[in-house]
């Protein structure tokens, strides 16, 4: 079943094509990823899914069934793309050094969509603990291996449990990524500063790992 996409005054997308099935889900995906990620999951509905990427209603329930299990597998893929950000720092030779701050400063930039999914999945129910036991090898749980790894060398205070002081981070991290221009805004900063800031947003986050640790 081929779905077909249409051009639309807001660019989204420009060409009037047919799509094959495997063109069609992906076109679905990314629209159902950018609206959730704008609205919540509650306020998006099938036919606007559906609208944004350029097919039909139905077209979306044939892929994925109900907007409940196309919510989940957005989720599904955006846990595995986060994942995918620390496994790609704990693979630095210095972990300290390059590996932390640029495991933080994925999840503060290119990966704030994917936090910002998942802390809305979490929200609203859609995380299934399948899922985090799914992801937990490649996130948090990376960083929980790590900062035990630190402690036994001497680079952290042993004194918390790695689990305990990755999940605070995890919080930290991930709250910072989703609603800095409201945290920015609190302390008397200007949202449009986080980009400039941000050296020292990764700075202190890499500092709290050494020293919670």
């Amino acid at each position: 079943m081929a779905g077909y996409a249409e051009g639309r005054e807001d660019g989204a997308l420009d060409v009037v094509q047919r799509l094959d099935p495997e063109q069609s889900k992906a076109a679905i995906l990314e629209a159902a990823r950018t609206l959730f990620a704008q609205r919540g999951f509650s306020a998006v509905s099938v036919r606007d899914v559906a609208e944004a990427a350029g097919v039909t209603h139905g077209l979306v329930h044939h892929h994925f069934g109900s907007k409940n299990d196309l919510a989940i597998e957005v989720v599904r893929r955006e846990t595995l793309t986060a994942g995918q950000g620390m496994m790609l720092a704990a693979t630095a030779d210095d972990w300290k050094t390059v590996g932390l701050p640029r495991a933080i400063r994925y999840y503060l930039t290119e990966g704030r969509t994917s936090v910002l999914l998942i802390m809305r999945a979490e929200i609203d129910g859609l995380m299934p603990e399948s899922m985090l036991a799914e992801d937990e090898p490649r996130s948090l749980g990376v960083l929980a291996a790590t900062i035990g790894q630190m402690q036994a060398e001497g680079d952290a205070r042993e004194r918390t449990d790695p689990a305990i002081v990755a999940a605070y981070i995890g919080a930290a991290v991930f709250t910072f990524a989703t609603m800095a221009p409201w945290l920015l805004s609190a302390v008397g900063l200007k949202p449009e500063e986080y980009e400039a800031r941000l050296d020292e947003i990764v700075e202190l986050s890499s500092r709290l790992i050494r020293v919670s640790g």
